[in-house]
């Protein structure tokens, strides 16, 4: 559970929107965030971004939230 705590950490984000709260980690490793996902216990999916012109490669994020 430290490494889940340490990964969002440096790489997660917090942040508030019109629909609730939520915490949200990145990852070009589907398995990272796989892993998370299982360690957490979440039933939140895990969204596939298509790459843009910046990020060139495939992201894999898992949204948790509270409305």
């Amino acid at each position: 559970m430290a490494y889940v705590l340490g990964y969002w950490y440096a790489d997660g984000s917090i942040y508030q929107s019109e629909r609730g709260s939520y915490l949200s980690v990145t990852s070009i490793d589907k398995s990272t965030i796989s892993m998370m996902k299982e360690l957490l216990m979440s039933e939140h999916p895990i969204k596939e971004m298509k790459p843009n012109r910046l990020r060139g490669k495939i992201r894999f994020v898992l949204r948790i939230g509270n409305k």
